[in-house]
């Protein structure tokens, strides 16, 4: 009996030891299938503005529309489904190798409450998974994940890829609708429309990572402007958000210019909407098109 179980416990302490080199190749030729992997690897270079928020800045909010009417350089840095935690580990990894002189951020009762307005997981480990071992990132993986996980990855860090192994990849993905959109990618109609009711109250973790994405952009000299895209409403009367209170006294705080989306769409025009939160691509031309004719005033 001692020997096979001499056996067992010595395999079980290779396989230990090899998941450290093995961790450590994987984390160094990285790649993710998302729109994170063409964000990563844009270096060196300086822009005018950038878009951040959910997939309501990256799916509604038009790059090359919107440096038209700003006669700007702008990139779409938005991804599916991200809260605040996530829109901040994305804006520090770009401001790492490239600059802005503006940020245009997302805000709404959806993204002030990530877990209930944008899904169960409002920040996509798989496309971060390099980044937990940097001490820069730990507060972000520790608010998200649990804890019993964040321990477990720390101890067996090849964990993390073997979970995500579908989502990963290991040489570099093509991106050439987001090369030629600068990081925007329209929505097309479907046969379901949508509605999701909007949190009016905020989340503490959401709340916490505005307030870092905040002091970023003081830190960086960065001017920071807050922006809600567009909510279809069948009723002019009950356009806005939910949360418009909530956004107000953070734009006071602050002192934060802040655009709502009246006048800047037909918020009742149906055509223009995929769901009730997202625009179709005649949507996002619309709306950016004001978007650029307000900000430029």
């Amino acid at each position: 009996m001692r020997t096979p179980l001499k056996r067992c416990l010595l395999l079980l302490v290779i396989i230990y030891l090899l998941n450290f080199p093995i961790s450590y190749f994987i984390s160094n030729s990285f790649h993710t299938r998302a729109k994170l992997d063409w964000l990563y690897y844009i270096n060196e270079q300086s822009y005018d503005y950038a878009v951040l928020g959910s997939s309501r800045a990256y799916n509604m909010v038009d790059i090359n529309t919107l440096d038209k009417y700003l006669d700007k350089n702008g990139i779409n840095l938005g991804s599916i489904g991200g809260g605040y935690s996530e829109n901040y580990v994305v804006i520090s990894k770009f401001l790492e190798t490239n600059d802005i002189n503006t940020l245009i951020l997302n805000i709404d009762g959806y993204s002030l409450n990530s877990p209930l307005g944008l899904g169960n997981q409002p920040f996509h480990f798989f496309g971060f998974l390099p980044l937990f071992e940097s001490s820069k990132y730990e507060d972000v993986f520790a608010d998200n994940l649990p804890k019993w996980k964040y321990y477990l990855w720390k101890v067996v860090p090849i964990i993390k890829y073997i979970e995500y192994n579908d989502r990963i990849a290991l040489v570099k993905q093509s991106h050439k609708l987001l090369d030629e959109n600068k990081g925007t990618i329209y929505l097309e109609e479907t046969a379901q429309f949508k509605y999701l009711l909007e949190p009016s109250i905020a989340n503490e973790i959401d709340l916490k990572y505005l307030n870092v994405i905040i002091n970023l952009c003081k830190e960086n000299s960065i001017e920071l402007v807050l922006i809600t895209t567009p909510i279809y409403s069948p009723d002019s009367v009950n356009n806005g958000t939910s949360a418009l209170e909530i956004i107000k006294s953070i734009s006071k705080l602050h002192q934060i210019d802040y655009h709502g989306y009246d006048n800047l769409i037909d918020y009742t025009n149906k055509s223009y909407f995929q769901n009730q939160t997202h625009t179709l691509k005649s949507g996002a031309i619309e709306y950016s098109k004001n978007l650029g004719i307000k900000l430029s005033e």
